[in-house]
């Protein structure tokens, strides 16, 4: 789904790049539902590495009917959408409770931060391995990389409202191992 406006840059070295996208109030309320594609696939034998992302907005008119259960999530568009960062969520069950698309997306103007960062893998036990998640052997190379948002119905904003989704990734060859 065209959603979203982007620009790509390298940032510091060849390796480490940055993908910008501006979304208009429109775009906002268009996403909940839909994989947005942040970093578009890099070619074949090619594997985007998520490092991390950044989100700024400014509000001139907030929205209404924030969801208590929802979420912003960076993933890979493999069949199983696996997820490749943090997730910034509404999770009233967590331990403490968690609002942060409420304060993201809020009930009053003005500029917003967040920061979602790479997930770290799960091992046998659920045991973090301390390594960044990738998709799926054999679903690797030529994967882009989407945020999925789940806002349940948000309405409202302003026609000057926009937000900033900054993702930081690093394109890998994919090695193919041929005996």
């Amino acid at each position: 789904m065209a959603i979203g406006t982007y620009l790509q840059q390298e940032v510091g070295s060849p390796n480490l790049r940055m993908s910008t996208k501006r979304f208009t109030n429109a775009d906002i309320l268009a996403m909940d539902g839909q994989y947005v594609e942040l970093v578009p696939a890099p070619g074949p034998n090619r594997v985007l590495r998520f490092v991390g992302a950044f989100l700024s907005a400014v509000w001139n008119g907030f929205f209404s009917s924030v969801p208590a259960g929802g979420k912003l999530e960076i993933q890979y568009t493999d069949p199983v959408h696996t997820p490749a960062g943090g997730v910034l969520m509404n999770d009233a069950a967590a331990t403490p409770a968690l609002d942060d698309i409420t304060r993201f997306f809020g009930n009053v103007s003005g500029v917003r931060f967040a920061t979602i960062r790479a997930q770290q893998g799960i091992g046998s036990g659920g045991v973090l391995s301390g390594k960044t998640i990738l998709p799926p052997v054999g679903q690797v190379d030529n994967t882009s990389l989407v945020v999925l948002a789940s806002l349940g119905g948000m309405t409202g904003g302003n026609a000057s409202n926009f937000m900033i989704i900054s993702t930081l990734y690093i394109v890998e060859p994919y090695p193919r191992l041929v005996f």
